[in-house]
Parts: C-alpha cells; sequence; structure tokens
C-alpha cells in the first residue's frame, strides 16, 4: 500500500502567438504611446468642447499679441485646457496599463523620514 504514486510534472503551457506578440515590449510600448494620445485628444476634444475661450481673428503676431494681454481668468483656464489633458492621459495611462501608483518618489534604495 505504500507504492509510491509517480505524477509527471505539470509543463507550463506555452502561450499563443498573439499572446507572445501582446506581452513583448515593443508591441507594449506602442500600445502605451497609442492610449495616450488617443485618450489625451479625447480630453482635449471635451475640454475645447466645455471651456470657451474668446478667439481671435487675425493670425501671426496679433493673436499672440491679444492673447499676452489677456487678463483675469481666461489665461489660467487657456493653459488650464492646454496641459489637462496630458496631466490626465499619462495619470490613466501609469494606472491602467502599468498597474501601479503615480509616486515615483518611493522607490527602493531612497531614503524617507
Amino acid at each position: 500500500m505504500s507504492e509510491a504514486i509517480e505524477i509527471p510534472a505539470a509543463t507550463p503551457a506555452t502561450p499563443g502567438r498573439l499572446r507572445r506578440f501582446w506581452r513583448h515590449p515593443i508591441t507594449q510600448l506602442v500600445a502605451r504611446i497609442v492610449f495616450f494620445i488617443f485618450v489625451a485628444g479625447v480630453i482635449g476634444y471635451l475640454l475645447h468642447l466645455v471651456i470657451e475661450l474668446p478667439s481671435y481673428e487675425s493670425k501671426g503676431e496679433g493673436a499672440m499679441a491679444a492673447q499676452l494681454t489677456e487678463a483675469g481668468a481666461t489665461p489660467w483656464l487657456r493653459q488650464l485646457r492646454n496641459l489637462l489633458p496630458t496631466i490626465l492621459a499619462y495619470w490613466l495611462m501609469v494606472r491602467l496599463l502599468e498597474r501601479r501608483k503615480l509616486d515615483n518618489s518611493r522607490q527602493a534604495g531612497t531614503l524617507h523620514r
């Protein structure tokens, strides 16, 4: 009754071609870039629909001079509308694709008090 039963070692299943392609570092890099551009574009488009800013008829130096002389909240809103899509797209890429927190300051080997 005490006979040893040999159980063959389980061999790991080799991933299919599609899974190997998806896990390749270059594919992951391209996927991150495409995701970032798509999300930033969508957020930027939505912000342009929500935040209406004055548009200037003249082109070139006249429009630049008009934008430089803006007062009140308009310059802040203009910068918010330009920067927020990039920041949100990066945050979403890190959280969804890389599955990590955005806090890069807590790396191994750094001293914190």
